[in-house]
């Protein structure tokens, strides 16, 4: 806690992480709760969480799930949200 400089980074990291990430799902019409923490509450409209989970698991992708309706995103470093974005584009219709 006292590393300020890494902190400065981190926060700096994890809020372009989020706005890339907000942009995104904005794009592909997903709704979500904006946040001040390091990970995204999705709802999902008519689909089963578990099934965005295990497509994303297939994928390489580990979210949590938040009941049946709904996921966790972590915001990750860079590349990770990339191909995070890549696969959430993949499954489009999913989140329809």
């Amino acid at each position: 806690l006292e590393d300020h400089r890494h902190i400065t980074k981190i926060i700096k990291l994890n809020n372009e992480g989020k706005e890339l990430l907000y942009k995104e799902m904005d794009a592909l019409n997903i709704n979500y709760i904006p946040t001040e923490a390091n990970f995204i509450f999705v709802y999902l409209k008519k689909q089963n969480a578990h099934e965005i989970n295990n497509k994303l698991l297939k994928k390489g992708l580990i979210i949590r799930l938040m009941g049946p309706g709904a996921i966790r995103i972590t915001i990750g470093l860079p590349d990770e949200n990339k191909r995070l974005v890549k696969a959430l584009k993949q499954l489009k219709t999913s989140f329809s």
